[in-house]
């Protein structure tokens, strides 16, 4: 009979086991969170520097039918009104989704030259509450990442 009790006995796992395994559990969960959280963010920038390259192509074209650049204003604010008219038909037709959290402007750096800037809806350092900028000219013909720790990398 005591050898039937002590087989019942080791048959589970003890306590100590199954919060060590919960623990370790709770450490992949919260580093995947993490490696996710980096991923999404990086998505949305290389996103927003997509659709800047496709405004830059855009703006070959609008040139080569209207004989000069599309710009808004000699100092516009990135926003969701000028993201807009951006997109529109009369502009430069390129569609900007939603839920990339960057809004666009496309300013009048001289009489030949142009400047396509977003800037996230999003705080990217908390510390600083800073929001990342991508500038655009066509001179350099590039994104160069402003701010917010160049936008995470």
């Amino acid at each position: 009979m005591s050898s039937y009790s002590l087989k019942k006995l080791n048959a589970g796992f003890t306590l100590i086991e199954l919060l060590v395994v919960v623990g370790i559990i709770g450490i992949l969960a919260a580093v995947g969170v993490v490696a996710y959280s980096g991923y999404v963010t990086s998505s949305k920038v290389k996103s927003a520097e997509n659709i800047i390259q496709q405004m830059a192509l855009a703006q070959t074209e609008y040139y080569s039918d209207k004989g000069n650049y599309y710009t808004q204003d000699d100092g516009c604010t990135p926003n969701s009104s000028n993201t807009t008219k951006i997109s529109g038909s009369d502009a430069l037709n390129v569609p900007v989704p939603d839920n990339i959290d960057f809004v666009f402007c496309v300013q009048k750096k001289n009489t030949i030259n142009y400047e396509i800037i977003a800037e996230s809806t999003v705080v990217f350092n908390s510390d600083t509450k800073e929001k990342c900028e991508i500038k655009f000219d066509n001179i350099s013909n590039k994104p160069k990442k402003t701010s917010a720790e160049d936008c995470e990398s």
